[in-house]
C-alpha cells in the first residue's frame, strides 16, 4: 500500500483510507507541501510529532501524520522547578505553564501580594521581627509572638532567667532586659510562666 493524495489536499497512507474519508484520489504518493489547499476551519488534530495544528489538512501539509482528533495532552515531567506565569500565578514548571496557555513572567514563586493597610500598629513576630502590623506580618508567613516593638536583642544582660511582666505587657528574661528595652514592672502580663 502507498501514500495518495486526495482531491482535499491531504494526504493518506493509502487509498482505502482516503475512500473511507470521502475524498478522491488527486495523485499518486503524498500531496505536495508548498501551496496546500486547505481550508481556514478550525478542527483541532494531534499530530505523530506532539503539535496541536488547526486542522488535518494543515498536519498532513507538514508531513506528518495524525496521532488524535483534538489538541495534543501536555505531556510534562513531574519536576518542581517553580515558575511564575504573567497571571500571577505559580506553576511547578514551565512545560505546565505552556500548556495553560499563559506565558512566562519570571523564574521562581510568584510574589505575595498583599492588600494590607498602612496602620502602625506594631507586632512582634516569632522571627523576632518587628512588623508594622499584623497584616504585614501575616503576609510574610509569620506568626505572632507578641504585640509592639520586638525586644531589643542587643542589651548588655546577664543570660540569667527571671521572668519579670513589663510596663508594655511583655515577659522578658529577666529585669536587666524589661529595663534595656524602656519598660518598667507590671503586673499587666496574665502568664509569668
Amino acid at each position: 500500500m502507498a501514500p495518495v493524495c486526495g482531491k482535499d489536499g491531504l494526504t493518506y497512507d493509502n487509498a482505502c483510507l482516503m475512500r473511507c474519508n470521502g475524498a478522491r484520489r488527486h495523485s499518486r504518493g503524498e500531496c505536495p507541501a508548498e501551496g496546500c489547499p486547505c481550508p481556514a476551519n478550525i478542527d483541532p488534530v494531534c499530530g505523530a510529532d506532539g503539535t496541536t495544528y488547526d486542522n488535518e489538512c494543515l498536519m498532513r501539509c507538514k508531513g506528518v501524520s495524525l496521532q488524535s482528533r483534538g489538541e495534543c495532552p501536555c505531556a510534562c515531567p513531574m519536576n518542581i522547578d517553580p515558575v511564575c506565569d504573567n497571571d500571577g500565578v505559580t506553576n511547578d514548571n514551565e512545560c505546565l505553564m505552556t500548556c495553560k496557555g499563559v506565558h512566562l513572567q519570571s523564574r521562581g514563586e510568584c510574589p505575595k501580594v498583599c492588600a494590607c493597610n498602612l496602620n502602625l500598629d506594631p507586632v512582634c513576630g516569632n522571627d523576632g521581627v518587628t512588623y508594622d502590623n499584623q497584616c504585614v506580618m501575616e503576609c510574610a508567613g509569620v506568626s505572632q509572638r507578641s504585640r509592639g516593638q520586638c525586644p531589643k536583642t542587643d542589651c548588655r544582660c546577664p543570660k540569667i532567667m527571671d521572668p519579670v511582666c513589663g510596663s508594655d505587657g511583655l515577659i522578658y528574661d529577666n529585669p536587666c532586659l524589661m529595663r534595656c528595652n524602656g519598660a518598667r514592672r507590671s503586673h499587666l502580663c496574665l502568664n509569668l510562666s
